[in-house]
């Protein structure tokens, strides 16, 4: 068994549809090493039984199973991709980016020539 130290870990659990495969699920276990910008493949997983996911935490004396918790999804906020605002990806719901092009505009810079429509042209 090998213990590596990695930035990042991914389990991938792949249900298999074609009725041609070697077994009904593959688990792909991934990793990127400390300090690199690469992705390496552990091990594969084969299995006709469906792959279940234990948590667990280490109290120090004694390991107990954890609660999984959902956390709320944090909001998103525009960013810019380039210097300018002819750069900047908006997010939110329709009416939410039809106002935040208004303001832009208002504020002497255009992002777009005309309004927006229902279908985003």
């Amino acid at each position: 068994m090998s213990i590596i130290k990695a930035d990042k870990v991914e389990i991938e659990i792949q249900e298999q549809t074609d009725p041609e495969a070697a077994n009904q699920f593959m688990t792909v276990v991934s990793y990127q090493p400390e300090g690199l910008l690469s992705k390496e493949i552990i091990t594969l997983l084969l299995s006709d039984t469906k792959p279940f996911i234990k948590k667990t935490i280490d109290l120090g004396n004694r390991v107990v199973r954890k609660e999984e918790t959902v956390a709320a999804p944090e909001a998103k906020k525009d960013w810019f991709v380039g210097n300018n605002l002819n750069d900047k990806i908006y997010t939110g719901s329709l009416d939410e980016v039809k106002d935040k092009l208004e303001k832009d505009q208002d504020g002497g810079r255009y992002y777009r020539d005309s309004k927006l429509t229902p279908d985003g042209y």
